[in-house]
């Protein structure tokens, strides 16, 4: 992707740029090419959406004359009248995004906070036999620290006892199980809902940023997804387009199809190499 090196074409001299001018009618002799002051103009003048585009798309316009002009942007690269630019992407949160992920996550909280409510009822209503060495039945209230140790003493005792202590340990597993959902936020306080967030280095993102990132899939079709989560650790920001194609190892196409569908959540910029 090229654009008009105008700093470094400014600094030329009349007659350096009138000795550049007759040297392309030279090598270019081709009636299908403009002369260079014609395509100097139209690249200065073209929109920053056409040269994202393609420098052909703003100067060739023909496919034809793709051959032809590969040559030509050579001998302008050459001679300092164009400079290369590479297409840099930087992946943002934004502020509806990051409002729906976060009235997700309070109701998985609310529902899990309500199965938890439901299970402590549970434990706390189960009640152990244990059968001393008389045979007399003794009871006592479960409590998870008592039932850890009194379920070892069930496992030489009878067969509905021991079944008693199944169901007493399964209860117990599962109240100790835990997950972060009933955790405080280990990133400290949230950010401002009302402003977007850049994910500055994607590959290596917090849980929070995660959820997010997989919150910009939803809806959409699986194959771009998982080119999405294949590529977006390079949307960093310092990976070029080309550093993108090559480490990945898809096609520009390919590439360009992602921009375009998450096109929300992504800023894109040109950079000189």
């Amino acid at each position: 992707m090229c654009t008009l090196n105008l700093k470094q074409f400014l600094r030329y001299p009349l007659n350096s740029i009138l000795r550049k001018i007759r040297d392309f009618e030279r090598d270019f002799p081709y009636q299908a090419i403009p002369p260079l002051p014609t395509i100097l103009a139209t690249i200065s003048t073209s929109t920053h959406k056409q040269l994202d585009n393609h420098f052909f798309a703003a100067v060739v316009k023909s496919k034809d004359l793709i051959a032809i002009y590969q040559d030509v942007v050579i001998w302008m690269l050459k001679r300092d009248l164009l400079v290369t630019l590479h297409l840099r992407v930087r992946v943002v949160a934004t502020p509806e995004l990051k409002k729906r992920v976060k009235d997700e996550r309070e109701l998985a909280r609310a529902k899990k906070s309500r199965v938890r409510e439901g299970r402590s009822r549970t434990t706390s209503e189960v009640q152990e036999v244990l059968v001393e060495e008389d045979g007399s039945p003794t009871w006592f209230s479960l409590s998870p620290k008592t039932a850890r140790r009194k379920t070892r003493r069930l496992s030489s005792q009878s067969s509905s006892s021991r079944g008693m202590s199944d169901l007493v340990e399964s209860v117990i597993i599962e109240d100790e199980d835990e997950d972060d959902f009933g955790s405080s936020d280990p990133e400290g306080e949230a950010a401002d809902d009302a402003v977007q967030t850049m994910i500055g280095d994607p590959g290596r993102a917090t849980p929070k940023e995660r959820r997010w990132l997989t919150a910009m899939s939803e809806g959409k079709d699986p194959y771009i997804v998982k080119r999405f989560e294949l590529i977006n650790q390079f949307f960093d920001g310092k990976c070029t387009d080309d550093q993108i194609l090559y480490q990945a190892d898809i096609s520009r196409e390919q590439l360009r199809e992602v921009l375009h569908h998450y096109e929300e959540y992504l800023q894109t910029f040109l950079h000189p190499s």
